[in-house]
């Protein structure tokens, strides 16, 4: 494992505005922290565009509880940069001499897990993960990565600090779980093929969204200590679960279509799992869309295509 720390160049954006609806939006967020746990069965949701001002692309990938939102956005100049939206304004994210810098997810105390790219010896790239905690950044790299693929990339942190993500490693590409700088590897269950487990997200309950590639189709599921089950039947069309919350709520995106669901588990008894109904989360009626973080108010966000097949970020809310 290789480990550092480096002092932060975390830069407020020179581009702070922000679009009245996103901000009617926000102003609504604040009343839906009162009354979202009141109606445990939405089923409709208000939508709000989430785009970095100049930006070609935005994805919106991670929200916390305190409902800060972290993505990732290309520059009118092409580069990969993450971004940070609290109360309305945004700011810029970058590891120090990366090419590239994308934020995933965020915890309630508000530290930041990502991945930057750069450029390796041999005219390619690497990936490091990174963790941005207190100002400071410190890069994560699973111990064994192959010299000439080096990949990690961290996904998800909860309010403990407990990290997830995936990475290549010399026995295949894993999901892992890094705490307190130890790494902890899973592979979940495949239809013949080698290691191919993502990590996406990570729940204050430890609850961990992911998926794998198997049958020729990544498979989305949760896993709950030892118990792991899939969100849809083997050789179903490509589904990703990618968050999940303290309810157990899960969100992700089913055939390019981005998805809700309650908690599956509830009222579930052992032999007796089913697959869960999901609930379309479809902004501004888009045929793409995926849902990426979903907090415990129950607000969510992701990305969609729009009609030139660029992806913008949206923020849901259950009305």
């Amino acid at each position: 494992m290789s480990v550092s720390n480096t002092a932060i160049n975390y830069q407020p954006s020179a581009i702070s505005k922000i679009s009245k609806p996103l901000f009617i939006i926000f102003t609504f967020l604040l009343f839906a922290l009162v009354f979202a746990l009141a109606a445990s069965a939405q089923t409709s949701f208000r939508y709000a565009a989430i785009n970095v001002p100049n930006a070609r692309e935005t994805v919106a990938n991670g929200i916390n509880n305190g409902n800060v939102i972290v993505g990732w956005y290309i520059s009118s100049t092409g580069q990969g940069l993450g971004f940070r939206l609290a109360s309305g304004h945004y700011s810029s994210i970058r590891f120090p001499g990366a090419a590239q810098t994308y934020a995933h997810g965020i915890s309630d105390l508000g530290d930041v897990v990502g991945n930057y790219i750069l450029p390796a010896a041999n005219g390619g790239q690497t990936s490091h993960g990174f963790l941005l905690h207190a100002g400071v950044f410190r890069s994560i790299d699973c111990p064994n990565s192959t010299p000439t693929a080096v990949f990690t990339d961290a996904r998800g942190i909860n309010k403990y600090g407990t990290i997830v993500g995936t990475c290549n490693t010399n026995s295949g590409q894993h999901g892992f779980i890094w705490k307190n700088g130890a790494f902890t590897f899973f592979d979940a269950p495949t239809n013949g093929s080698g290691p191919d487990t993502e990590f996406n997200g990570i729940s204050n309950l430890n609850e961990i969204a992911g998926q794998v590639f198997s049958g020729d189709n990544w498979r989305g599921f949760w896993k709950i200590g030892s118990d792991l089950d899939f969100l849809k039947p083997l050789l179903a069309r490509d589904n990703i679960v990618a968050g999940v919350n303290g309810h157990g709520e899960i969100v992700g995106c089913s055939a390019s279509v981005g998805f809700f669901a309650h908690n599956p588990e509830a009222g579930e008894t052992e032999g007796a799992e089913h697959f869960p109904s999901l609930i379309a989360v479809r902004p501004f009626n888009v045929a793409n869309s995926c849902a990426e973080s979903i907090n415990y108010n129950r607000a969510i966000v992701g990305y969609y295509l729009n009609s030139q097949f660029m992806r913008r970020g949206f923020l849901a809310i259950p009305q």
